[in-house]
């Protein structure tokens, strides 16, 4: 698996180990970051780049963007984005308060494991609902119910329920529409078989749940 991840992210440009001193819980995430890019490039046709100012550094916390830490740079023919690891997304509650972004209080942003967010959103700070094109939370232990609420609660700070369907910025995969405003996808990632079974319920609030095992 870790070869595997190396092989992928370095085809990428990336320089460097991007997998020291990384837990299960990272290297899951970082098993989930390789598929998803790979992903992209078979099923949206993405062109991906590494961006990083010398060698790969993943984040070890959430945070807000920033252009110290490796980041992928994605062009497709219908958008372009870039997507992150461990960055905190600003919230719909916190927008519709006024709230200042570079002073937030408790719960004024949320912690997404893998981000994709509109290129025009720039390479600092906290991303708002509508610059996020994809919302990602991967799980390397068993998923409860806990993380099925966990996921509806994102869902609802993210964006609104239309009842009719949006199109996303990507043509098949994660998913070409959701009946959501602004129309971000989210996923849950799992290596646990059981988040499957969650996926009628999450179906219909436009979260998306992936069983995703390590090699």
């Amino acid at each position: 698996m870790i070869s595997t991840i190396r092989t992928a992210l370095a085809a990428l440009g990336t320089k460097g180990n991007p997998l020291e001193k990384l837990g299960p819980g990272k290297l899951y995430e970082a098993w989930t970051l390789a598929t998803v890019l790979q992903n992209l490039r078979t099923h949206e046709g993405a062109k991906i780049t590494a961006t990083s100012s010398t060698a790969m550094r993943l984040r070890a916390s959430h945070g807000p963007l920033d252009s110290k830490f490796t980041h992928f740079v994605c062009s497709t023919p219908f958008a372009q984005f870039t997507i992150w690891t461990d960055i905190e997304v600003r919230t719909l509650s916190s927008l519709h308060r006024g709230a200042s972004p570079k002073v937030p209080v408790a719960g004024d942003k949320h912690e997404l494991d893998i981000v994709a967010v509109a290129a025009a959103a720039g390479t600092t700070g906290y991303p708002a609902p509508e610059d996020l094109f994809w919302g990602m939370e991967c799980k390397h232990t068993a998923f409860t119910k806990a993380f099925h609420r966990s996921m509806l609660g994102i869902r609802r700070e993210l964006s609104y329920a239309t009842g009719s369907p949006q199109p996303t910025p990507f043509r098949a995969y994660p998913r070409a529409a959701v009946q959501s405003i602004p129309s971000s996808a989210l996923t849950a990632f799992s290596t646990d078989p059981a988040v499957t079974r969650y996926a009628p319920a999450g179906a219909e609030w436009d979260v998306d749940y992936e069983h995703l095992t390590m090699p």
